[in-house]
């Protein structure tokens, strides 16, 4: 007489002939995928895992005899009940397994507890995973004594796509920003002789800046997550959306005013239009930028001086993430200083 116990979740059949301790270690597996047969003396064992689109069916089936007396066909007896398991039931004549028992019939066998032909849990399992879904977990339940292993298709692997909002960055709009907050450098205008003689040359020349490129750099912080499956198992990671600019101001023109009436300005295409210090290197090497006053400055006495300016033209490139240069507006920037000039006059005496 066999009984058929089928556990739902794991998908598990097991077929009983008649109690037997049965040990599965030197079998082998086949014929097919996911199979596993071994036939030792009487006994007949095979175990098969298949696939199905919400569960994993695992049959096992154990066939052999032997010698002891077995109930009696046709008569019915009591419930076989589980003792140390719980909620499982069933109800059919005759047959002992491990931790059952078979109210209202003679002592018969019981298989060891040894491990053997138990149901216990805690087997392999398998995982199933869809897009935007929890992972939902099939199985679990093992057989002692058995080991079977099968073959599976690879959860699937997807390629990163954003799991919300990516923020975009204007870099050149971000590059404006930061041409605006350049910080320019400290530039003072220096004149000799000071103060200056009327009809005499007065040499200019610029402290606080070399003529350099200047550069300057502002970096806007952002960031966004991506997902993807890496082989069914949900895989996240953050991408750094920061952009930083650099930009590079380089000098190409400079004029100068020296506020008197005669409106003629000095300009200049190059670093020229920086002057030479009186001291350096020759103190008798002329500046390039120089202008003779036709008059004291006494009308600018309030004012501290002839009113004297340095217009610098820079024209702006900026660089995103290590990219290409592109142009943005020039910086034009004007710098101002004093002069006073006075006048030289002869006295004859006698």
């Amino acid at each position: 007489m066999k009984h058929a116990w089928l556990l739902s979740g794991a998908g598990l059949l097991l077929n009983l002939s008649s109690p037997a301790l049965v040990h599965a270690d030197d079998c082998g597996y086949g014929p097919g995928l996911g199979e596993w047969r071994c036939t030792t003396g009487p006994t007949r064992q095979s175990a098969s895992v298949n696939s199905a689109s919400s569960t994993v069916p695992i049959k096992i089936q154990i066939q052999t005899h032997d010698d002891v007396p077995s109930g009696s066909p046709g008569s019915a007896v009591g419930v076989i009940q589980e003792q140390p398991k719980g909620p499982q039931h069933l109800s059919n004549p005759g047959i002992s397994v491990p931790g059952w028992s078979n109210p209202g019939t003679p002592h018969g066998p019981v298989l060891p507890l040894d491990g053997s032909n138990i149901i216990v849990p805690g087997g392999p399992t398998s995982v199933e995973t869809s897009p935007g879904q929890p992972p939902t977990t099939f199985g679990g339940f093992s057989i002692g004594g058995w080991t079977f292993d099968t073959s599976g298709n690879p959860g699937i692997t997807t390629g990163f796509a954003p799991a919300g909002p990516v923020p975009h960055i204007d870099a050149h709009a971000l590059a404006i920003n930061a041409e605006q907050e350049f910080p320019l450098p400290a530039i003072t205008l220096q004149a000799n002789p000071d103060p200056g003689r009327v009809n005499i040359d007065t040499w200019f020349w610029v402290s606080g800046y070399n003529g350099s490129i200047l550069t300057h750099s502002k970096t806007q912080h952002a960031s966004h997550r991506e997902c993807r499956l890496l082989d069914g198992v949900p895989d996240c990671r953050t991408v750094d959306d920061s952009v930083t600019v650099v930009v590079h101001l380089t000098p190409k023109h400079y004029e100068w005013t020296f506020g008197d009436d005669r409106d003629n300005s000095a300009s200049f295409p190059d670093n020229t239009g920086l002057g030479r210090a009186y001291t350096d290197p020759d103190p008798r090497d002329a500046s390039p930028v120089a202008h003779a006053y036709h008059w004291s400055s006494i009308n600018y006495i309030n004012q501290g001086g002839y009113p004297v300016t340095l217009t610098v033209d820079w024209p702006a490139q900026f660089s995103a993430n290590g990219g290409g240069f592109q142009g943005i507006p020039d910086v034009i920037y004007t710098f101002e200083g004093h002069q006073q000039v006075r006048q030289i006059q002869s006295i004859v005496t006698q």
